[in-house]
């Protein structure tokens, strides 16, 4: 069986710089900020096309700088609880064997 450095990378490393770091760096920071580099890409010459107009194309890329980071807040706290939680349960196993 692989050990913990091996398994789970480099997230004791992570963990120990706390939730909200994680939350903000990979969350925010790393989740909204990739999806918003490529959502203007798709969408909004879709859009744009669809509406003909510049109002509502705008309208629509605010909203986006709005719930992008919200959805990485989202995304963040999911994916530290799920990680932890194996984390947490493969250090239990570990130490009662």
């Amino acid at each position: 069986m692989k050990d913990a450095k091996n398994r789970f990378g480099r997230w004791p490393e992570i963990r120990e710089l706390g939730f909200w770091n994680f939350v903000i760096q990979y969350g925010v920071g790393g989740w909204s900020f990739r999806v918003a580099k490529r959502f203007p890409l798709i969408v909004l010459p879709v859009l744009f096309v669809l509406t003909w107009s510049v109002k509502e194309t705008l309208l629509v890329m605010f909203a986006c700088l709005v719930t992008l980071p919200i959805g990485g807040l989202v995304w963040g706290a999911l994916f530290w609880l799920f990680i932890d939680h194996r984390y947490k349960k493969y250090v239990r196993h570990q130490s009662s064997t």
